[in-house]
This record gives structure tokens, C-alpha cells and sequence, in this order.
């Protein structure tokens, strides 16, 4: 867990989240998530954050692109509460994992499994079979892969048509992260037009 120290910014170029965050736990003390304008001009990547896979605490939901979501974690999901139960449910109704909820593979539906013959006991040829299994779960994980990757430039996209919607576009300067909250809020940014957008855009890159 973290906690925001001051008041967590969007990036106006690339649109990710800045922040300044405290880490809990032993030991605990305060680190600076940075947006990919700021990690692509690092000479070196900052230390991984101590109880934390990537350096990043504060994201934006990946279907609405508006609700602030934890992170930093294999484990973490891409979306806030109510985007995820739509994006699992459209999921279950096409039998497949169109939109990824998360990053990790588990996540996704998608396991290796390789069960190994034990000897004489009549299989034809086992090798093959494990083999076949491996190269369809690699190009299974290459799949949802090309899918993260698709879904992230969704994101970035969207955030950015929202905060052009809200007058919050063009800026010289960070966009407050509570005031572009509040505005969509306010307007309002429906969820469920976001969802619409969301699944038109994976069914498309499909």
C-alpha cells in the first residue's frame, strides 16, 4: 500500500500518472513515480521499489480512463471496480479473454499444462504432445500480449480525449489528477460509453 503525498498529476504528453508517493511497511519512506516522459530520459532505471514489482503506485482505469486505480504489482488488475465487471462479463460471453483484465497470464485464463507420461504407459508419443502444448500456450501468451499493448494505447488515447472534452487540453503544465477526477465526474464521463468505446476498439484490432 501507498499513500499520495501532495497532489498526484497527469503527464500532458504521455498522459500517465506522476505522483509522490509513501511507501508503508518497514523501513518506509517516500519515492517519486515518474511518467514515460521522465523514465524514457533516464540514463539508468530507478531501484525497484521495495515490496513492489514496478515502480508505480497510482494508474488510470484502462476502460474509462478517468477512476484512479492501484498498482505496482504482477497482480494488479487494469481497471476500476465497475469497468472490470463489465469487461469480465463480456469476456464470458465470448468464451475468450478479448480484453485482458491484468498482466499476468493466470489472470487471462492461461496455464501451461504438461502432463508427464509415466513409462509404459501406452502413450504414442508424449514428447510430441507436451511439445504441442508448450508452442500453443507461447503463442497464446504472445496473443494477449499484442492485446495488453493494444489496450495500453487505448488508454493513453482516451485519457487524452477526455481531458480535451473537459477543457483540460492544451496545458503547458501537469493536469491535477483530483481536479481531472472531479471534472469527469461532474460533467459527466459515462463508464458505460467508455466500456462501448473500449470493446469496439479490441474488436477492431483483433
Amino acid at each position: 500500500m501507498t499513500i499520495p503525498i501532495g497532489a498526484p498529476t497527469i503527464c500532458p504528453d504521455c498522459f500517465e500518472c506522476r505522483a509522490v508517493v509513501e511507501l508503508t511497511g518497514p523501513g518506509a519512506d517516500s519515492r517519486r513515480q515518474l511518467c514515460r516522459c521522465e523514465r524514457e530520459r533516464l540514463i539508468e532505471l530507478a531501484p525497484r521499489w521495495p515490496g513492489y514489482d514496478f515502480n508505480k503506485a497510482i494508474d488510470l482505469c484502462s476502460c474509462c480512463g478517468f477512476e484512479p486505480i492501484e498498482t505496482g504489482s504482477r497482480w494488479s488488475v487494469f481497471c476500476c471496480a465497475e469497468c472490470k465487471d463489465r469487461v469480465l462479463a463480456f469476456n464470458r460471453a465470448c468464451g475468450d479473454w478479448v480484453i485482458p483484465i491484468g498482466r499476468h497470464s493466470l489472470q487471462n485464463g492461461l496455464a501451461l499444462k504438461v502432463v508427464l507420461e509415466p513409462a509404459g504407459s501406452g502413450s504414442s508419443n508424449p514428447a510430441t504432445s507436451d511439445r504441442e502444448q508448450i508452442e500453443g500456450y507461447i503463442a497464446a501468451v504472445q496473443g494477449l500480449s499484442g492485446r495488453v499493448r493494444r489496450l495500453k494505447n487505448h488508454k493513453t488515447s482516451y485519457v487524452q480525449g477526455n481531458l480535451t472534452t473537459l477543457g483540460l487540453l492544451p496545458a503547458s503544465a501537469q493536469v491535477d489528477l483530483r481536479r481531472y477526477v472531479n471534472a469527469a465526474r461532474a460533467f459527466p464521463l459515462r463508464k458505460e460509453d467508455a466500456f462501448m468505446n473500449l470493446r469496439a476498439h479490441m474488436a477492431r484490432s483483433a
